[in-house]
């Protein structure tokens, strides 16, 4: 579509678009992604299409005083715990996603909901509706039949940050493998060999346990284990952290599920006496844009970005014709918690 877009605003046609099967030829493409690339500058108002004249381009001057009006949906539940803690870290990629629908003159109607079989009949029902750019389902918890029944409505949708088995729609979310490996390799090229892990219950998600399997992945790779399990505690419960500073067996090195749990963790070690990073190295598997203050080493996602490519991926004709997953990939941001390990 970017490239048949590009051709509408030099004004390489004068005014009516080649036959169909003349363009495909053109642009090296099939007719059904022709069609979708169609049905997209359709709904950006760019062509105006009819079955017996065949496309032609919406004059400029006609597309400033008569806006096209399309819209994206961008669905999302947003978790509350029993004590009232509610999540933010979709707040950044919600803003990524509403700047590139503001970049392309498309309106942006958000939505929250925790009934995911009712959005899902929702989004297949709604496939058609004329000025309607897509939709992005953000973190729902999907089962394999919603995807097959979403990839069957024919319309554009994205899964964003939700475990697919099958990538039948489009989906993108950050490299969580790479993320955990990323961390663990930091780790263990410090010269630490005697490594914990503190998580919360609440972070239990499938991107979270991806994460996880990244950390043990490289250690074993690195002839490596934990030194613990995994130490799991509630959010509203700090002996997960004074069962891990009070071991006799001290570790030199924790990974912490998130930069909340890690800041709390820098506050229990300055109380224990543990210098950081002198005598003890704290890193976050997660971390990133909504999280700008959180000044502990970790990965960081690029929450904002993950939001623009939401979006552009709704765009994209050969993507819907052909879907596949799409990684954001993972840095490491180093805000001093970590160092070399202490000598024995």
């Amino acid at each position: 579509m970017r490239l048949l877009r590009s051709r509408l605003l030099r004004g390489v046609y004068e005014r009516k678009l080649p036959g169909e099967r003349v363009l495909a030829a053109e642009l090296h493409t099939t007719r059904k992604t022709l069609g979708l690339a169609l049905l997209q500058l359709e709904t950006l108002g760019l062509v105006r299409r009819s079955e017996r004249s065949g496309t032609f381009m919406v004059p400029l001057e006609e597309r400033g005083r008569k806006p096209p009006g399309a819209f994206a949906r961008l669905v999302l539940n947003v978790p509350i715990s029993a004590a009232g803690h509610r999540d933010f870290w979709a707040s950044p990629v919600i803003y990524g996603f509403q700047e590139a629908a503001h970049a392309h003159e498309v309106s942006l109607s958000l939505e929250y909901t925790t009934d995911v079989e009712q959005i899902v009949n929702t989004t297949i029902a709604q496939a058609r509706l004329p000025r309607r750019v897509g939709v992005c389902l953000l973190g729902l918890p999907l089962e394999t039949q919603h995807i097959v029944a979403l990839a069957a409505s024919g319309g554009p949708v994205v899964v964003a940050e939700s475990h697919v088995e099958e990538a039948m729609v489009p989906c993108v979310t950050f490299d969580n493998i790479g993320a955990g490996q990323l961390a663990a390799r930091h780790l263990v090229n410090l010269g630490h060999q005697r490594i914990a892990l503190a998580t919360y219950e609440e972070l239990d998600s499938p991107s979270h346990r991806e994460r996880l399997r990244g950390v043990e992945s490289l250690l074993a790779q690195r002839g490596l284990e934990l030194t613990t399990n995994k130490i799991i505690g509630s959010l509203e419960s700090t002996e997960v952290l004074e069962e891990v500073m009070r071991r006799p067996t001290k570790v030199s090195a924790i990974v912490t599920g998130c930069a909340r749990l890690a800041q709390d963790l820098l506050r229990f070690a300055m109380d224990c006496g543990r210098r950081v990073p002198q005598d003890l190295s704290v890193l976050a598997l997660t971390g990133g844009t909504a999280q700008p203050r959180a000044r502990v080493t970790g990965a960081a996602m690029d929450d904002i970005g993950l939001g623009r490519r939401a979006f552009e991926m709704l765009l994209d004709e050969e993507l819907m014709a052909n879907p596949r997953q799409v990684l954001i990939p993972v840095n490491l941001s180093d805000a001093g918690t970590t160092g070399p390990a202490p000598a024995d």
